[in-house]
């Protein structure tokens, strides 16, 4: 998605993104979003990973009272 305004370009819109003109009043705008990656990365020729299990200790609570 491409918008234009004049001289203002904005390639991608997320989840979180809003795009505003004039006298604006944003209430309860909200948005948050969290990822667990527990794979890391393989690097190098030929390589297989198969039958694995990925185990991700998340200790800091920010995902757990989701509204």
């Amino acid at each position: 998605m491409k918008i234009w305004f004049q001289d203002l370009q904005v390639n991608s819109v997320s989840n979180s993104s809003g795009i505003f003109s004039g006298d604006n009043i944003h209430l309860n705008w909200k948005h948050s979003r969290k990822t667990n990656d527990g794979f890391g990365s393989i690097q190098g020729n030929s390589n297989i990973s198969k039958g694995n299990v990925h185990i991700v200790f998340d200790r800091d609570v920010v995902d757990v009272f989701k509204k």
